[in-house]
Formats: structure tokens, C-alpha cells, sequence
């Protein structure tokens, strides 16, 4: 027994030596790569650079606001728009900077962020420094910035994607039929369409003629910019569209779309002529991402005064946050909280990229911004993003003054709700069979096993109504106008930021940039410095928080890696299941710019 107990406890005693040296290992480990994680390497910017513009991963409003991988703590910033659009605007004045070189064959922007970076690009190239473009494809989001660029180049095999705006839409009612799996239905708004994929097999009248107004505003948006930065006359550009979407090199040429057909290998060489090297020189070519850990900058590092730039980015939800690009209701209220404290923040400006979500969690963070201006007595103003549609707008509507871009997405005034109904699939495709005693006639409730009762019915519908009554409310009190004037433009009507502006739900066609400009004109400071919320998560915990939902997050990834282009239509099927309660959302979306 001695034995027993000695070899019992040699093993246990080897067993938690080997856990603590490869703990001690994995500490190392990740502690190198998270201290080159937070601090960076050291980035020298030579003379005679170029500026690399890549941006084919997703980009988020907010530098590093999307999920950490454990093998990324050593990847690449994830630079923001507004970040790369300030290291554009500094690259402009900075002697060592001589151009921008984009190499884009996709971008990873909505609309109104391309729009953004784009006229940053104009600007820069006014000062008089070069943009050179070159790719061997470009989808038609790449072509629309590289079109900005002094010389479009392309690979002789190469091919231009230039095709206009579609916007298809997945049904689900028949599919869920066969299933035995209903849905009932309450919403406010005859443009409300968040659910029409799941009650009917095509879109209804409304919502076709809400998107066909979305999309000629869009399309519009990007003829212009094309046209005016490649000197092709509208009508020319929409002919050379209409004939065919994809266009190959020397096809392009003779249509004006590209300058000239370049090898891969010539590249280099090019961009050393433009910047006065001979072969015998090394390029220094610079990404955005380092560019950025080279100039951390704010507008004024030594001001007391600071505006807050407050990033809502992603679906609005009740829930805490699981990863940084949601929005969760008590999050943000404590981000307001913690602004309404300091005493040297003297105006908010909120960056709205969200479709909306939970009605409750977006009256919230209404609230939460309302008792900011009441208690604190400073400028709260609103800059759009790509997307600030329905709850993304209910959090906006009441702000002092509220800015978009041209081809934001916003409006969607209008709520529903919608609740799964699998008695068919129990009873007839598994032969499961369900039965109840109660003491009341609607005392099981809502259980998705049983037909709603049409009391039950009834009274969601209500509720509905009423919350969308609170919803009009909100924007008429915000926007200085009668319920019944919103109710006409509202009823879950999508708008682009122009389309909003002459209706009235927004007040100027601007940037980010000219929202901060604005706030601080309102608040009455010049020398400030910008302090940004949410605060990014140290690496750790991110890393953290991403291992605890692992097992969901790798499924997703698997799913998306097999689908390709049609992961939209199980990520449209799988949000459902975060839909608690009434919803103020945005329509299934468009395909990607």
C-alpha cells in the first residue's frame, strides 16, 4: 500500500511539473506575442517612400474592433476607416511620403467608408503626390477607388468587374413549409421587410420599390465618382456597364477604365522611376497598418479639452457584448456613464455603423444619451457610417445635429417581431405530440410547440404598434417634426444618406472628420485632443473572450470557408436566434459593394 501511495504520488508530482513547465512555456509564449501585440515593432519611415493601400480584409470603423485570432496577436493592425483616412491625410504633408501605391483586387468596405477613403484620396492627390493603382483584377469596389489614381495599371491578363447594383434576397417560406415550420408574424411599417424572407417566397411590391430607389442612388453615386475621376461622360461609362459586367485589359484600355497593361514584374521598377531611384536602389514601400504605429497622433496630445469619439458598430443588442462589434445595451450605457464623469470631455460624437437590433437596448442607449446632454450640458452629434438604419437610427435621431455620407444606409423607422412556430414539424415530420393542462386559456404562453392563439396574436401586435408609436416619438422630438410627418417617410423605409437629407432625417452630408470639426465649433473649444470608446480590449482578453465561444466561432468559420458567397444566407438564418423581444432592424442586405 506504501508503494501504491509513493508511485500515486511520483506520478501526480511528475504530472504537475510537466503542466507547470509547459505553462511556463505557453506563458512565454503568448506573453512575446502579445508584448509585440500591444507595443509593435519600431517603424521607420525612409525618405523616398511609398505608401501601400491595401484593404482587403474587413475593415472596421474603429482600429482593431473586430475578434482576435491567437495566431494574429502577431499579424498586422487592423487599421480602422477613420484611422486610415487621418494616415492619408498625414501621408498629404509628409516630406517622406512621395505617393500611394494601392494594389486592391477587393476591398473589405461598406459604401459609405469607400466613399470616405476615396475622397481622402482626391485630396491627397490634389497636393500634388502621386496615386498609383495596379492589380491583375479588380471587383468593381476596387476599380471605384483605384479610379482616383493618376495611372491605372492592370496585367495584360487581367480583367475589370464593373456591373452595376443587385440586391438578391433568400426566401425561406417554402423551404420552411415542407419542414412543418411556421412563423408568426407582427410588425409595424409596410416597408418593413426584415421578415418577408421568412412569410413570403419574393419580395413584396413595397420592398422592391424601396430597394430600386436604393440601388439607382447608389448606382448613381458611383457613375459620378468614376466619371469625374477617369473623364469618361456618364452616359459613356453606363453604355460601357450596360454591355457587359466584366471587361479585359485591352478591352478596358480602349474604354478608358485603365492607362496601361503592366507585368507584375515591372511593377517595382515603375514605382522607381516615380520616386527617382535607379534599378541598383531598394523601394521602401510602407503599409498603412505601420504607418499608423509610426504616427499615433491626436489632434492635440497637450489639450485638457478632449471630445469623445463614441464607435457603434455592429447589431444592438440587450446582451453583453461576446465579441467588440456588437453593441450591447448596458455597455454603452456605462460608456456614457463614464463620459458624463469626466470632466474634461466636452462634446460626444457618436460613429453609428449599425443595422439596429433590440428596441429595448437601442431606447437605452437613447436614454443613456439624453441624460449625457441633460446632466453634462455638451454637444452630442451624430456621424453615419455605411450602415444607421433602423435602431442604429433610433439612437441617432435626437442628437444635436446629425451628419452622413452620401450612400449611408439609414432610416428603416419601424419594428416587428417574429416568433418560430414548429407544431407541424413535431406533430407530422417526427411524430411528436404535445398536450397541456393550464388553469387559465392563455396560460402556456408562447412555447413554438402550439399555433399562437389570435388573442396572443393580437396582443403582440399591439405591442408592436406600440413600440413603434414610441419609435416615431423619438424622431419627431428629435427632428422637430409631427408623428405624422416621420409616419410618411417612415414605416421601415430605407433611405441613402442624400435621399435622407431632403427628407429631413438627417442634417448635412459630411465625414467623421467634419462631425468632430462641427462638435468642437459647438462646444466652443479649438485645442482638444480625441478620446475614443469603446476601449479596445488588451490582447489577453480578447484572446480570452474569443476561446470561451470557440467551439461557435470555428463553426461559423468552417460553414463560411465551405460556402463561399452563399454564407449570407446561413448567417441570415442563424441572427434569428438573437432575436429576443421586439426588433427595430434592418432588411436582409445587399450583396457586397
Amino acid at each position: 500500500m506504501k508503494q501504491f501511495f509513493k508511485f500515486v504520488f511520483a506520478s501526480c508530482l511528475g504530472l504537475f511539473l510537466a503542466l507547470a513547465v509547459l505553462f511556463l512555456i505557453f506563458g512565454v509564449f503568448l506573453g512575446s506575442k502579445v508584448s509585440k501585440a500591444i507595443e509593435g515593432d519600431t517603424v521607420e519611415i525612409k525618405a523616398n517612400s511609398i505608401l501601400k493601400l491595401k484593404l482587403d480584409q474587413i475593415i472596421p470603423e474603429k482600429t482593431d474592433n473586430v475578434p482576435v485570432n491567437f495566431m494574429d496577436l502577431e499579424s498586422d493592425t487592423k487599421i480602422g476607416v477613420s484611422d486610415i483616412i487621418k494616415m492619408i491625410k498625414k501621408a498629404k504633408t509628409d516630406d517622406n511620403i512621395k505617393g500611394i501605391y494601392m494594389n486592391n483586387s477587393s476591398i473589405g468596405l461598406g459604401q459609405a467608408g469607400a466613399y470616405s477613403i476615396r475622397q481622402a484620396l482626391i485630396d491627397f492627390k490634389n497636393s500634388g503626390k502621386f496615386i498609383i493603382s495596379y492589380n491583375t483584377h479588380y471587383g468593381q469596389a476596387a476599380y471605384y477607388l483605384a479610379s482616383v489614381a493618376d495611372q491605372v495599371l492592370i496585367d495584360p491578363m487581367g480583367e475589370i468587374e464593373l456591373k452595376g447594383y443587385a440586391s438578391t434576397i433568400p426566401h425561406f417560406k417554402d423551404m420552411m413549409d415542407r419542414l412543418g415550420i411556421g412563423v408568426q408574424v407582427v410588425y409595424a411599417g409596410q416597408f418593413k421587410s426584415a421578415t418577408e424572407p421568412f412569410r413570403l417566397n419574393k419580395m413584396s411590391d413595397q420592398n422592391k420599390l424601396q430597394t430600386r430607389e436604393l440601388l439607382n442612388s447608389l448606382y448613381k453615386n458611383l457613375l459620378t465618382g468614376i466619371s469625374e475621376s477617369r473623364k469618361i461622360s456618364i452616359d459613356n461609362l453606363s453604355n460601357i456597364i450596360t454591355q457587359s459586367p466584366y471587361h479585359q485589359a485591352d478591352k478596358a484600355r480602349q474604354e478608358g477604365l485603365v492607362d496601361s497593361l503592366v507585368e507584375l514584374d515591372d511593377i517595382d521598377a515603375y514605382l522607381k522611376t516615380k520616386v527617382g531611384l535607379d534599378d541598383a536602389e531598394d523601394l521602401s514601400m510602407v503599409m498603412i497598418s505601420d504607418y499608423l504605429k509610426a504616427n499615433r497622433l491626436d489632434k492635440n496630445n497637450s489639450a485638457d479639452d478632449k471630445i469623445a469619439v463614441v464607435y457603434a458598430e455592429g447589431s444592438i443588442t440587450e446582451a453583453k457584448s461576446e465579441e467588440e462589434t456588437n453593441i450591447s445595451g448596458k455597455e454603452y450605457v456605462n460608456i456614457f456613464d463614464k463620459i458624463e464623469k469626466d470632466k474634461k470631455i466636452k462634446a460626444v460624437v457618436l460613429r453609428i455603423n449599425s443595422p439596429g437590433g433590440s428596441a429595448v437596448a437601442s431606447e437605452q442607449i437613447l436614454q443613456a444619451i439624453n441624460d449625457l446632454k441633460k446632466i453634462k450640458k455638451i454637444p452630442v452629434i451624430v456621424s453615419m457610417g455605411d450602415v444607421a438604419a433602423s435602431g442604429g437610427y433610433y439612437i441617432a435621431c435626437q442628437a444635436d445635429k446629425i451628419y452622413a455620407e452620401p450612400n449611408t444606409i439609414t432610416g428603416s423607422i419601424g419594428v416587428f417581431g417574429m416568433i418560430p412556430d414548429v407544431s407541424k414539424l413535431m406533430e407530422t415530420k417526427l411524430g411528436i405530440h404535445f398536450d397541456t393542462v393550464k388553469t387559465a386559456p392563455l396560460a402556456e404562453g408562447v412555447t413554438g410547440v402550439f399555433p399562437m392563439s389570435k388573442p396572443t396574436l393580437d396582443y403582440f401586435q399591439r405591442d408592436v404598434d406600440r413600440v413603434y408609436d414610441v419609435f416615431l416619438s423619438r424622431v419627431a422630438k428629435g427632428r422637430n417634426k409631427s408623428k405624422e410627418e416621420i409616419h410618411t417617410i417612415a414605416q421601415g423605409r430605407i433611405w441613402t444618406g442624400n435621399m435622407a437629407k431632403n427628407n429631413g432625417l438627417v442634417d448635412e452630408i459630411g465625414s467623421l472628420e467634419d462631425a468632430v470639426l462641427y462638435a468642437s465649433t459647438k462646444a466652443n473649444i479649438k485645442n482638444y485632443k480625441i478620446t475614443e470608446y469603446p476601449k479596445i480590449k488588451d490582447p489577453i482578453n480578447r484572446l480570452i473572450d474569443k476561446y470561451v465561444n470557440k467551439k461557435e466561432n470555428e463553426t461559423k468559420a468552417n460553414i463560411k470557408a465551405l460556402s463561399g458567397d452563399a454564407y449570407f444566407i446561413f448567417d441570415a438564418l442563424t441572427q434569428i436566434q438573437q432575436w429576443n423581444g421586439v426588433q427595430a432592424r434592418l432588411p436582409f442586405m445587399l450583396n457586397k459593394f
